[in-house]
């Protein structure tokens, strides 16, 4: 009976597959929008699927860049993030992957939702919890 235990739970924690997402956000040129550019390596700890919202860490730089012409920006680079992932593909015109992520370091807390290979409409963002600025950008995954 113990072997048979451990053989299942060996089983089961063999088929978990790990998959590492590399992607980039890209702003819009729009003047009043504040956006955010970033790239980084996704790695969510366990399949894809709709139905299981997957541990996610990720290494990611980015750069936060205030609405207006010539304003202030600021760079945050190799920071670590951490949430779940999800992919969606009902309802929708074509499947997509959602990541819901946490960062804080150096005092700031941040809320991160990126929608990757979703629309053209700027729909993942870097919310600034000390400040309630929300950032927008595209975000796609790269090979």
């Amino acid at each position: 009976m113990r072997i048979m235990f451990i053989s299942l739970f060996l089983s089961l924690g063999l088929s978990v597959k790990a998959e590492t997402l590399n992607y980039i956000c890209e702003p819009s040129d729009l003047v009043y929008m504040n956006k955010f550019f970033a790239q980084g390596s996704l790695d969510v700890n366990g399949p894809l699927s709709e139905s299981i919202l997957s541990n996610t860490r990720t290494i990611m730089s980015f750069r936060l860049l205030a609405s207006g012409y010539g304003s202030d920006y600021v760079d945050f680079v190799g920071y670590i993030a951490e949430g779940n992932t999800k992919l969606i593909s009902t309802m929708t015109k074509a499947p997509f992957i959602y990541s819901s992520l946490r960062l804080e370091e150096e005092g700031r807390l941040f809320d991160i939702k990126l929608l990757f290979d979703y629309s053209e409409t700027f729909d993942s963002r870097i919310r600034d919890i000390e400040t309630n600025q929300t950032f927008r950008a595209n975000c796609r995954v790269i090979k």
